[in-house]
């Protein structure tokens, strides 16, 4: 009678134990899902395109946080070489030189959270 008492607490105690961490995956998860800034959802701009686009091709500038990290690593891949980011300049001057337009102040500050083209 003893040892069947001390299994069914044992067992109850497992349940506690289980739905203990249970409560608090799903409490982080919650909270990561709260904290991390908005993601624009994709593809919105499709519906503006004609029913004959044979090509559609988007870009979310606003991706999830995993993304954004492997973007970042990639990123710093690049520019742990020295002769990046010189050759970074040397195109955003070519581009103004030959438009007329400084594309960091002027022309990327006006894009917004999804950037489509379709033809």
């Amino acid at each position: 009678m003893i040892l069947k008492n001390q299994r069914g607490i044992g067992l109850v105690a497992i349940l506690v134990v289980v739905g203990i961490l249970g409560l608090s995956a799903a409490g982080v998860a919650t909270a990561i899902y709260l904290l991390q800034e908005p993601v624009h959802p994709s593809e919105q701009t499709a519906r503006f395109l004609p029913d004959n686009t044979e090509i559609y091709y988007s870009l979310n500038m606003r991706p999830g946080g995993d993304q954004r990290r492997f973007f970042a690593d990639i990123l710093a891949s690049f520019q742990s070489h020295t002769e990046f980011q010189p050759q970074i300049d040397d195109l955003y001057d070519k581009i103004e030189t030959e438009t007329g337009i400084d594309l960091v102040a002027e022309a990327l500050p006006l894009l917004g959270p999804e950037v489509a083209v379709g033809w």
